[in-house]
């Protein structure tokens, strides 16, 4: 009996050795490789499982009808930065609506049956509009921070093609250009620095990496000027490169410019607020005394 503890307990032993190397083992691959390509056969299963997850939300009704509103969505997710799948994004989206109309419906009927006061009915109201807005102008939203991001980007590759330009005569290659300029970029530094270390394993997908992470229409014309520095290195890539930078600078202008038009258009919104309350503490004592001597005359 203790020789089959004994075995039971080497065994258990055994077993938690073997999960602490094959942990330790493949915590250290991952940070040697962090950035490791798929198997292929991973890569169709992962491929059949997003076939069934989105096969699954058509039955339900989770999912808009035309597919191009769903490319719409994650290209604009995207385009915000988001790392979110856009068809879990538009499930979840769906079911919000859902929940905020059923919270609503049933403190409704709850302050019908005398279960819940009025004061919290009007709470629950006010939560479930606001919520109920935001789920309403959640592409306004979007767009607000994909011009957002573009803004910041824009300026970040300006402040680039401007380093590049002082590097025109230098002997350095385009890869050491880079590496000095990754501390120019203040918000897509971590990008810059992904391209520069991604460089040497294939320069071209680099680029494209590059591209695809930032995902905006400067950063693909500033991807295609780059690689054709990369592969040719003419003086007359560089005077595209300055063209490149001087339409970075109109671009950040016109950005510039409508953010100022929509701030003051905010601000008259607001500023039209306290007149108009004025103008309804003036013109009450009239309309309460027209009220009155209507009712004189009826």
């Amino acid at each position: 009996m203790n020789e089959g503890y004994w075995h039971m307990w080497e065994a258990v032993v055994l077993v938690i050795l073997f999960l602490a190397i094959y942990i330790a083992v493949s915590s250290l691959l991952l940070y040697l490789w962090p950035n490791r390509r798929i198997d292929p056969l991973r890569r169709i299963r992962l491929m059949l499982a997003q076939e069934r997850k989105l096969r699954w939300y058509r039955r339900l009704r989770l999912l808009p009808k035309q597919s191009s509103q769903l490319e719409e969505l994650r290209s604009l997710l995207t385009a915000c930065g988001l790392q979110v799948d856009a068809a879990d994004y538009a499930v979840v989206r769906r079911l919000l609506s859902a929940a905020v109309i059923l919270v609503a419906a049933a403190a409704y009927l709850a302050w019908e049956q005398r279960w819940l006061a009025g004061s919290v009915l009007y709470i629950v109201w006010i939560i479930g509009g606001a919520a109920a807005a935001l789920l309403a102008c959640d592409q306004m939203i979007l767009r607000g921070m994909r011009e957002r991001r573009r803004a910041r980007i824009v300026q970040d590759l300006q402040a680039i093609s401007l380093q590049l330009l002082y590097y025109r005569q230098s002997s350095l290659n385009i890869h050491s250009q880079l590496q000095r300029c990754v501390p120019l970029a203040v918000h897509i530094r971590k990008e810059m620095q992904l391209l520069v270390n991604e460089w040497y394993e294939g320069s071209g997908e680099a680029i494209a990496k590059f591209r695809r992470r930032l995902s905006v229409e400067e950063a693909d014309d500033f991807a295609e000027t780059l690689n054709a520095l990369r592969l040719h290195g003419s003086e007359r890539y560089y005077d595209l490169l300055e063209e490149r930078a001087r339409s970075y600078k109109e671009k950040l202008a016109l950005i510039r410019e409508g953010r100022r038009e929509a701030a003051s258009y905010v601000l008259f919104l607001i500023a039209g607020i306290p007149i108009l309350y004025t103008f309804l503490i003036f013109i009450y004592p009239w309309v309460a005394e027209s009220r009155y001597l209507f009712s004189t005359l009826y």
